[in-house]
């Protein structure tokens, strides 16, 4: 009885202190492809992704609601870092939604704008806001009706305290009229976070020693729910002492280091993510015992000394700088590992896709286009009779014999390489039954018998890397290797393995598609996530690099095309291959089907 009282009040009282509209919540996964265009189209930067800000601890004033039910201290503060603009995953400050949405495009445009130039966050959030509405007088009605909203829910300076007041005021001014507040008062503490503004991206000394969670999978983006503040401290059970030098002070609370050591036998679930959610601050700490006999995972990063090294051997390719604006030569080197497989037939639960397939490319190979004009052909061209007897009944010379329409068989002209994407995210299961990787084979084996149908030079290989110095890229099919039974051995052999050099491996493709004679060249990049590796090949740097590989594509005349096959790797692609030259497949279980159909879409004359 005790126990369930206790938690009815707990659920009283944190109702009562938070400012909370369930009903009228945005989330930001919901608005993340508008947000992305919106930001871009008002002058944001490019590579600038969106991310989900992390709950931090602000020692602003709270009030004694949110003081009596414990709460108030942990918020989601947009902010902006080098690579990302992180915004709360979720908004229902305001009781409607318009309001909710608006705020969320609104922080967009206001990054568009804010230039961190070292001027106090308060100064520098006038400035973005004066220069953005300058810029789109449009938002300036928007904008009064979130200053009002957001100030009906700030602290009346009269109930504060003289020093919080006069912040209190300048805020309020400095909302109101942009730029007019050129001085900001003095306080021992933080005023209570702005959410019309982006706060100062580290709140404190402790925050540089924050670490990110692990991500599930290479290359995911940031889930939906916000990371947690993390910190690292020494390991209690290391230290020892006798029992004259114990204090009471000591003793351990609920936001401190607390000792657990969860075994790898311990059942998968969500009680330690909800036990962690409501912790302000979560303490990690090195165990000495060992266990790497029992779990081995890569977290090495080269030393900054070797990220300039020049390798000496192998095909060494560039790669692209931004931070520099420059290449690094020979930084990247290409392994190219024949795999040895057994021949394999096609699987029968592809051959009547596959069958049907070809049925539907064959006649790409056969296809007959008219030509009007001819000397000689098998119709009349209308159009040259017309403009004759016009020419014959106004007096004007006529041509000396009429035109016809012919139809010729065309050939194609045009080789195309399938790259694929086999880094250790496809690892995943796409389904109860299936895995990313078995989804990504019989795309493959599809792919290569139906394309055999059209005639078309065909190429195709997968990579992965493990650092700039080993990205592999695994050989299917070469030009002019006929598909068979070692073909589809390969195929099946693949299996996944490490991360998503994705510039690198783009590089080699269209070397070995450049060498090609064909006059139409199609590099076709199947893939399930973003550039990522393990040196610092992560963030807006990948990005950034495959950029420029797809640039240096485009300029030698061949055309990129990306086949997305997850959600989240979608906020990039625009940037990265433009709004169309790329599709994401919704439904994995399509995948077989949509490929060679998109081919066929992509290479029609």
């Amino acid at each position: 009885m005790e126990t369930w009282a206790g938690a009815l009040w707990d659920r009283w009282v944190r109702h009562l202190a938070e400012a909370h509209h369930p009903q009228a919540e945005i989330r930001l996964e919901s608005l993340r492809r508008p947000l992305s265009v919106f930001f871009r189209g008002v002058g944001g930067e490019a590579g600038r992704r969106f991310a989900v800000a992390e709950r931090r601890i602000h020692e602003g004033r709270r009030t004694w609601r949110e003081r009596l039910a414990g709460t108030g201290r942990l918020t989601e503060l947009p902010h902006l870092t080098a690579d990302e603009l992180r915004l709360p995953a979720a908004i229902a400050h305001f009781p409607k939604r318009p309001l909710n949405r608006d705020l969320y495009f609104w922080l967009a445009l206001l990054a568009a704008h804010f230039v961190p130039n070292g001027e106090p966050w308060w100064l520098a959030n006038q400035r973005a806001t004066a220069v953005a509405l300058a810029r789109y007088p449009a938002w300036q009605e928007r904008y009064d009706r979130l200053v009002a909203a957001s100030l009906a829910l700030r602290p009346l300076p009269h109930q504060l305290p003289p020093v919080d007041a006069a912040v209190e005021e300048a805020i309020r001014a400095a909302l109101r009229a942009p730029g007019s507040v050129r001085t900001f008062p003095a306080s021992p503490r933080p005023p209570r976070p702005v959410m019309l503004w982006l706060m100062p991206q580290e709140t404190d000394a402790a925050a540089a020693r924050r670490r990110p969670p692990p991500t599930a999978k290479d290359g995911a983006s940031s889930s939906a729910a916000a990371p947690i503040q993390t910190e690292a401290t020494e390991d209690p059970g290391s230290q020892h002492g006798m029992l004259l030098a114990f204090r009471a002070e000591s003793l351990l609370c609920w936001a401190e280091y607390v000792r657990v050591d969860r075994s790898l036998e311990d059942a998968e679930g969500d009680e330690a993510g909800r036990a962690a959610a409501q912790l302000e601050r979560l303490a990690l700490a090195e165990d000495s015992d060992p266990v790497a006999s029992r779990v081995r995972m890569d977290l090495e990063r080269p030393p900054a000394a070797d990220a300039d090294e020049r390798l000496r051997e192998g095909i060494l390719l560039p790669e692209w700088d931004y931070r520099r604006g420059q290449y690094r030569p020979d930084h990247c080197r290409i392994d190219l590992p024949r795999d040895e497989a057994m021949p394999a037939p096609l699987p029968g639960q592809l051959r009547p896709l596959t069958q049907r397939l070809r049925a539907e490319l064959e006649r790409i190979r056969s296809e007959r286009r008219p030509q009007a004009g001819q000397p000689e052909g098998d119709a009349l061209d209308l159009d040259d009779w017309v403009r004759r007897h016009a020419e014959l009944r106004s007096g004007c010379p006529v041509s000396a014999q009429p035109r016809y329409i012919d139809t010729p068989r065309t050939a194609r002209d045009l080789s195309c390489l399938l790259l694929a994407d086999v880094s250790l995210s496809t690892d995943a299961h796409a389904d109860d039954a299936h895995r990313v990787i078995d989804v990504i084979r019989d795309a493959l084996l599809v792919f290569t018998e139906a394309i055999e149908a059209a005639g078309d030079a065909l190429a195709v290989a997968a990579f992965s890397s493990l650092g700039h110095a080993h990205v592999r890229y695994h050989r299917l099919k070469d030009f002019g290797e006929r598909n068979g039974p070692a073909v589809r051995g390969r195929i099946l052999a693949l299996r996944p393995g490490d991360y998503t050099r994705l510039g690198a491996a783009i590089r080699h493709a269209a070397d070995r598609l450049a060498a090609t004679a064909s006059r139409q060249k199609l590099l076709l990049v199947l893939t399930d996530g973003k550039p990522h590796d393990i040196d610092h090949y992560d963030g807006r740097y990948g990005i950034e690099d495959t950029r420029r590989a797809l640039f240096e594509c485009r300029r030698r005349g061949i055309r990129p095309f990306c086949v997305a096959i997850d959600r989240e790797a979608a906020d990039v692609l625009p940037y990265l291959f433009g709004h169309d030259g790329h599709v994401v497949v919704q439904r994995l279980g399509e995948l077989a089907a949509r490929l060679p159909r998109l081919y066929a879409e992509l290479t029609q004359p």
